[in-house]
């Protein structure tokens, strides 16, 4: 309505198209079908991602935590590449024991049901390979003895994934 009180007529709706595609560029998959390009890993400005230091010592706390049971494996599904993710429920899976779940003592300390303290990340050390790949080592405390775990950390857009993981 105008400031006269009477409708206005209806403009024509304008069609919107994409800008062409640079020459050489992948073909663009529609929605619900299939790319036949690989899926590729954007590259994104090291800023945008977290601290690879500290992400991986809270992805290794997880990894612990799921070896004894005390977190499912799907909860780092996101973050690992199918077979690391594979071979962390192997893992899971061995260390698997029938009994209760693992409960919280008085102090709010998250016991295993034989009476083991959760494992913790002591410290991490990180090496930069390129601006997009990471390798990380650290000591861990699994409630019984200290050991080391290590992992790659490689960009993946505004994140990190993991494409290998060593138990030691």
């Amino acid at each position: 309505m105008n400031a006269q009180g009477t409708a206005e007529p209806v403009r024509p709706l304008r069609r919107l198209t994409a800008p062409p595609l640079p020459q050489g560029s992948p073909p663009i998959a529609r929605p619900g079908t299939r790319s036949s390009v690989p899926e590729q890993r954007r590259a994104s400005e090291p800023a945008s991602r977290p601290d690879p230091r500290l992400w991986a010592g809270q992805f290794l706390q997880a990894v612990l935590e799921i070896t004894i049971g005390l977190r499912q494996p799907a909860q780092v599904m996101r973050w690992v590449d199918e077979a690391i993710f594979a071979q962390i429920c192997r893992r899971a899976a061995a260390n698997r024991r029938p009994g209760p779940v693992p409960v919280q003592d008085r102090t709010g300390t998250a016991r295993t049901p034989a009476g083991r303290r959760t494992p913790i990340v002591l410290s991490v050390h990180s090496s930069t390979i390129t601006s997009e790949v990471i390798e990380v080592a650290s000591v861990v405390h699994d409630g019984q003895r200290i050991k080391a775990l290590a992992c790659r950390l490689e960009a993946y857009g505004d994140r990190w994934r993991v494409t290998a993981l060593e138990f030691g």
